[in-house]
């Protein structure tokens, strides 16, 4: 069995590899500077509150707003700052996604489904991430499916035929 003293060494390596990765993070660190509470205590305590929230489902669907919302909305204002219109586009794409999740989320909930579907904010929280990440580009995708039968229901609502925009003709949609 580890002696009390092997297992402190361990999780010390741990929380200092830990705060070397969130140097990067200069929000993080600006956060740590002004509060004086170690960046790493802090990330920490915030992935065991929306862990819990999520898995216990207390405020789980309060929880899901604030990322869904907090984190794309922050960084859209700061691309809109720098005028940004790559970042933009991105960030358009991943709050119609959002809001076509929400709304359909919202369709759903006379019929409690949402309550019924176990581990329902997990799902969404992990849709979420799908959707933000980078490595996944999961609102770029759904941009790319559904793009094309917007342009449809809008022909069959309105009878104007509008073309599909020009990236489509340019870009294949994220492999």
């Amino acid at each position: 069995m580890a002696s009390a003293s092997t297992m402190r060494d361990h999780v010390d390596a741990y929380l200092s590899g830990f705060d070397h990765y969130l140097r990067r993070y200069r929000t993080l660190c600006a956060v740590e500077r002004r509060t004086g509470v170690p960046k790493v205590y802090f990330t920490l305590a915030a992935y065991v509150l929306v862990t819990i929230s999520l898995f216990f489902d207390l405020g789980a669907a309060f929880t899901v707003s604030l990322l869904g919302w907090g984190y794309p909305t922050f960084r859209a204002l700061a691309a809109a700052q720098r005028s940004d219109t790559a970042s933009l586009g991105a960030w358009v794409t991943y709050f119609s996604a959002w809001a076509l999740w929400n709304t359909l989320e919202a369709a759903l909930t006379p019929a409690r489904l949402t309550e019924r579907i176990p581990f329902y904010y997990v799902i969404k929280t992990l849709f979420l991430f799908w959707m933000l990440l980078p490595k996944y580009a999961g609102a770029q995708r759904m941009h790319y499916a559904l793009c094309p039968a917007i342009a449809r229901v809008r022909y069959l609502v309105t009878g104007v035929r509008a073309p599909l925009p020009p990236h489509f003709a340019t870009q294949p949609p994220p492999s």
